[in-house]
């Protein structure tokens, strides 16, 4: 399958994934599972099936790592996102090393999740209340925003590389 498309296809499932969770704070199982099939079709075409389950395990491990250590707000709709983005990855690069593409993945994706916490963060702080945008909002020192777009923003990034 030419990369191309296989990009045009994960960016309009990155898009309407972004569009849901920016609505709902959710994402549909069925489009999860529509992705997972169509990677599981080509990594057998391209067998390289094993490396894609391997990053996906990887990206489980350091997800339930993060979830101990450090306060995040990833929640399983986007975890299940992240699978998708790293198997996608593990299709159009082929690297030699999986674990490296996940670890940038994973970093890319915390740079910028940090970056909009920061960005909702500051807006907060100039209006001086409580704020509320679609799924964004604050609620004391909490502050309740989807995954979503960090998750876009890293495939548009690493994909231009």
């Amino acid at each position: 399958m030419n990369t191309e498309y296989f990009f045009c296809v994960m960016l309009i499932y990155m898009i309407v994934n972004l569009i849901t969770d920016t609505l709902t704070l959710k994402t549909k199982n069925i489009w999860h599972l529509f992705m997972a099939i169509v990677i599981m079709i080509t990594c057998m075409l391209n067998k390289t099936l094993l490396i894609t389950i391997a990053s996906v395990s990887l990206v489980l491990i350091i997800w339930m790592v993060m979830s101990k250590m450090i306060p995040v707000n990833l929640g399983a709709g986007d975890l299940k996102m992240l699978m998708i983005i790293t198997s996608f990855q593990q299709i159009i690069y082929q690297p030699n090393n999986f674990s490296f593409l996940v670890l940038v993945t994973f970093g890319l994706y915390i740079v910028l999740s940090f970056i909009q916490f920061i960005f909702i963060k500051v807006i907060k702080d100039l209006k001086r209340k409580e704020i509320t945008f679609f799924a964004y909002r604050t609620e004391g020192n909490v502050i309740i925003r989807p995954e979503s777009l960090p998750i876009l923003l890293t495939v548009i990034i690493l994909h231009s590389f």
